[in-house]
C-alpha cells in the first residue's frame, strides 16, 4: 500500500512539473518605440501576427508576412538583420 501512494505522490508531482514547465510567458509585452514600430511597419507593411521581445540588447519583432520571421533592429531603431527566412534583403 505504501508503495502505491509513493507512486502516485511521484506521478502527480512529475505531471505538474511538466505542465509548469511547458508555461512560456508569452503574455508578457514590452514597450516598443513608436519611431520602431513605424520603420517596422513601413519595411513589413503585410506584416501579420507582430510579437516584440527583446534579446541581446535587440529589439526582436517575430512575425508573418507569407512565412515566419524575425526582424532584429538596434536599440536606436536601425534595421539589423532579418532571419527565418532566405529571402534576399534590400
Amino acid at each position: 500500500m505504501m508503495k502505491r501512494k509513493i507512486f502516485t505522490f511521484l506521478l502527480v508531482l512529475g505531471v505538474a512539473w511538466s505542465l509548469h514547465s511547458c508555461d512560456n510567458n508569452d503574455d508578457e509585452s514590452i514597450a516598443v518605440p513608436v519611431e520602431l514600430q513605424s520603420t517596422f511597419s513601413a519595411k513589413y507593411p503585410n506584416a501579420t501576427n507582430v510579437e516584440w521581445e527583446n534579446k541581446y540588447g535587440y529589439y526582436v519583432a517575430d512575425f508573418y508576412d507569407g512565412h515566419e520571421a524575425s526582424a532584429w533592429f538596434t536599440q536606436e531603431g536601425k534595421f539589423n538583420f532579418m532571419g527565418g527566412t532566405f529571402q534576399h534583403i534590400a
